[in-house]
């Protein structure tokens, strides 16, 4: 393959996949979101976990009777 049929392929390539990105934007943009939330949570949810951790060694509960 010479040069500028590896040229000709890859400009045919990214002309296809900006193509279907434009096409799927929507499609992208709402997968993108749902995963962003599902991480956010997740992280929320985590320094939530560690604050608790944090904060709370080093006190010991013993019951007195």
């Amino acid at each position: 393959m010479t040069t500028k049929t590896k040229w000709i392929v890859g400009g045919v390539l990214a002309v296809v996949a900006i193509f279907l990105i434009i096409f799927y934007a929507n499609e992208i943009y709402l997968w993108l979101m749902r995963q962003l939330t599902s991480l956010f949570v997740y992280l929320i949810v985590f320094v939530a976990g560690w604050l608790i951790g944090f904060f709370s060694r080093g006190k010991k509960n013993i019951q007195k009777k």
